[in-house]
């Protein structure tokens, strides 16, 4: 499988909610995970929902609570008006680094490798990886614990790297990966 022929599979569920499951492993630790992913959602409609449950929160939160759903609100609303004007969030760590070249798909620019993106809906851990502690401050911990709970939260990138993603099945087909 080359990416020309993933980006057919993947512009064949164009405008419709679709299911990609790859098994994957992670760079960072090393975990294999089994993935389902879907690549059909409105990336903006899914901002604009966590946005007014951050802001719904923010009525009866206080405190740190409070000040993290501040800065998530805030976070989103840049985020929003970015998107909408067709552009990346100044504050999105990869701004400039990829180009989308379909539904769900990316090719990073500096080096021409391909991710594949979407909403996790399911998450099935193979084998555990390495875990490093985390050392994040209170804000960042609380902001991390909310986010768990948003759709923006569940936004997954996979590098179709060989040696981290072992299958990808795409609307029921499994692809395999070959060395080009």
């Amino acid at each position: 499988m080359n990416i020309a022929e993933l980006k057919h599979a993947l512009d064949q569920s164009v405008g419709r909610a679709s299911f990609v499951s790859a098994t994957y492993t992670a760079k960072k630790h090393g975990e294999v995970a089994r993935y389902l992913l879907n690549i059909g959602v409105n990336y903006i409609k899914a901002l604009e929902s966590d946005l007014l449950e951050v802001t719904l929160q923010m009525k009866e939160a206080t405190g740190l609570k409070r000040w993290a759903l501040k800065e998530l609100q805030d976070s989103l609303i840049t985020s929003i008006q970015a998107h909408r004007r067709g552009e990346e969030s100044p504050d999105y760590t990869k701004r400039g680094l990829y180009v989308p070249i379909g539904n769900g798909l990316k090719v990073i620019l500096t080096d021409t490798t391909a991710e594949i993106q979407g909403f996790v809906v399911k998450r099935t851990v193979l084998i555990p990886g390495n875990y490093r502690p985390v050392l994040s401050g209170p804000i960042v911990a609380e902001k991390n614990r909310i986010k768990k709970d948003l759709k923006w939260g569940q936004f997954r990138t996979l590098a179709l790297d060989l040696g981290h993603i072992h299958s990808v099945r795409v609307n029921g087909e499994t692809l395999e990966f070959e060395q080009v």
